[in-house]
């Protein structure tokens, strides 16, 4: 759609911080997950519900934390001055921090929802929560972009995770606890 609209400067710095994102806060994000999720199937498999789901909290905690840490690391650099040795012209410090925010919303479904979702044998509220977040995106993000919108690129992109995360806990809510 950017090159649609003929905002090839957007898309490559928001594609630049998406990278960048991905690489620091999304890798801790799912070493936590490597970390808690094996552990709280195990409580499942146990049948411990409680405990599976005391699990998870304790991963979105760890993983909320460490992604706090990189998002703080990444912005300390830019700060200090260093940037320019590490980051090309395309970071934006804005951008890099809203689209962080969409990859701990989607990484922390993932952490949290999606092993629910797969405990409860609820998945179809996967399927739908992806579909409604990816069609509210694609309608905001054109919105948006048509009025020349600062960072709607970054905006839309966490805004679907926020939709499709919230329609997930929605389709999910009276699961067994």
């Amino acid at each position: 759609m950017l090159l649609f609209l003929g905002l090839t400067t957007q898309l490559g710095v928001f594609s630049f911080c998406l990278d960048l994102s991905q690489r620091t806060v999304g890798f801790l994000l799912n070493a936590a997950s490597f970390a808690f999720v094996p552990q709280a199937f195990k409580h499942h498999a146990d049948g411990d519900a409680h405990l599976f789901r005391s699990a998870l909290l304790k991963a979105s905690i760890a993983a909320l934390t460490l992604a706090g840490v990189a998002c703080a690391a990444i912005m300390l650099v830019w700060w200090s001055g260093l940037a320019s040795s590490f980051f090309p012209s395309m970071f934006d410090p804005i951008a890099f921090l809203v689209v962080s925010g969409g990859v701990v919303v989607s990484r922390t479904m993932k952490l949290t929802l999606v092993p629910t979702a797969m405990q409860d044998q609820k998945t179809g509220a996967l399927t739908w929560s992806y579909a409604a977040g990816g069609a509210f995106v694609v309608g905001v993000a054109t919105v948006l972009e048509l009025l020349k919108m600062p960072y709607a690129t970054a905006a839309s992109f966490l805004l679907g995770y926020i939709v499709a995360c919230s329609i997930t806990a929605l389709l999910l809510r009276g699961s067994p606890q």
